[in-house]
């Protein structure tokens, strides 16, 4: 680990003297105060006090910096020559998440000390929240650097990051998976098991994590200029379906029953990565032009790393909402809501590439959320009004028939535009 250049660089750089000493002042009031709030008595309220002191550390603090350090080395061009460096894309990663939060994982360290001796719940317990305090911080890190990757990926040039956004999302998100696995004495179904909190969120925690660390390691990789299959992707996208429609399984809706709530939760679960994935990645045209080219011309093998990844989102959409479909047919039921849905959906995207596919890029996705938004709020709501379907807009289960002829006069009419302008600027 110490072989590791950035990883010992962020030592020299976060491991003063002067901090190495001042941490362990700070926690020791901190502690003390909790001591003396809890009756000058080493109980479950200190262990809640450290524990406390560990999130915020770790979820906050440790997530701003392993945003930042990233977002820092862009912002004082120094990202250029890392990248050009000839450290591997692992090795640069995880030395820099690591290394670049090893001063809170420090002060983390003395708090999670505190916590196993004070903590009066019974020893394995007391182990497995340990644990979790430390996977939830590690969750909540990953996520923020994965964001700043993301970020700069879309972005070539910028002054000031979002950053404090990125945290605020890392942090809500690592906390709602450690509130769940701290419900103690809760037992939750998935599918049609029973598994206690604590295991069922230290479990999922260590999952996403894994998989949080893996797409950190991959957009490394691509800022290293080199490729990434969508394979990994698709698989993570597949596990997220099935993971969220666990939860779903036995809360049948009318007129759903098990499986076919699942389906639906699964092609929702899909459709919304779509959507993430869309407003998240660069669009520039030239990268779609080199890959219809590669289409073309029947590279295959070229044409895998060059798919973007709500490309690989929106074929699970599809293929979700078709055996969702085939699962209505079987009970009688008629698909067009479904095929509403996904006209819906092609019609959108085509307006996001519409607008991306100009010579003047800047905000075109802000714009695009303007436009889905009069499109799916204010239109409905100014034909609600009036006694007109909503079908037009969006799809209503009560005439699937109007929802299907209106997405598809929408898709065609979004794509005619798309390709129209597709043709007048990169043809």
């Amino acid at each position: 680990m110490i072989s590791n250049p950035e990883f010992r660089r962020n030592i020299w750089i976060e491991m003063s003297i002067h901090r190495l000493i001042s941490m362990p002042l700070m926690l020791s009031i901190l502690l003390l105060l909790a001591y003396l709030t809890n009756g000058s008595e080493l109980n479950q309220g200190v262990a809640y006090g450290a524990q406390f002191v560990a999130l915020v550390l770790t979820m906050l603090w440790g997530a701003n910096m392993a945003s930042e350090a990233v977002l820092v080395e862009v912002r004082e061009h120094t990202w250029d020559s890392q990248r050009m460096s000839a450290m591997p894309a692992w090795s640069l990663m995880w030395g820099k998440l690591l290394g670049s939060t090893i001063y809170t994982w420090y002060g983390t360290f003395f708090c999670v000390l505190v916590y196993l001796f004070t903590s009066e719940l019974t020893a394995l317990m007391t182990i497995k929240s340990a644990v979790l305090i430390i996977a939830s911080g590690l969750l909540a890190q990953a996520l923020a650097m994965l964001l700043a990757l993301m970020f700069i990926r879309k972005e070539d040039k910028f002054v000031r990051s979002p950053s404090i956004l990125f945290v605020l999302f890392a942090a809500s998100t690592a906390w709602s998976f450690f509130s769940l696995a701290m419900h103690l004495e809760a037992t939750l179904k998935w599918y049609t098991l029973s598994f206690d909190s604590i295991n069922f969120g230290l479990i999922s925690i260590l999952l996403f994590l894994a998989w949080a660390w893996l797409a950190n390691y991959r957009l490394m990789r691509a800022e290293l200029q080199m490729n990434n299959y969508i394979w990994i992707w698709l698989s993570f996208v597949v596990f997220l379906m099935v993971y969220v429609a666990g939860f779903f399984y036995e809360i049948p809706w009318k007129p759903y029953v098990n499986l076919s709530s699942s389906l639906l939760v699964a092609f929702v679960v899909a459709t919304f990565s779509t959507y993430l994935m869309l407003f998240s990645e660069a669009k520039d045209p030239v990268n779609y032009k080199r890959l219809l080219a590669l289409l073309t011309e029947k590279h295959w093998h070229a044409l895998q790393g060059s798919l973007q990844c709500w490309m690989g989102a929106l074929a699970l959409a599809i293929l979700s909402g078709l055996i969702f479909s085939i699962e209505m047919m079987s009970e009688g039921m008629q698909p067009m809501l479904m095929i509403a849905f996904l006209l819906f959906i092609s019609r959108d995207i085509c307006i996001v590439l519409y607008l991306n596919f100009n010579t003047n890029r800047k905000r075109a996705d802000m714009t695009a959320v303007f436009y889905l938004f009069v499109l799916y709020v204010v239109f409905p709501a100014i034909f609600s009004s009036i006694d007109i379907s909503t079908g037009l807009f969006f799809p209503d289960d009560n005439k699937a028939w109007v929802s299907v002829g209106a997405a598809l006069a929408e898709c065609t009419f979004a794509f005619w535009l798309m390709r129209r302008r597709w043709l007048r600027y990169y043809s």
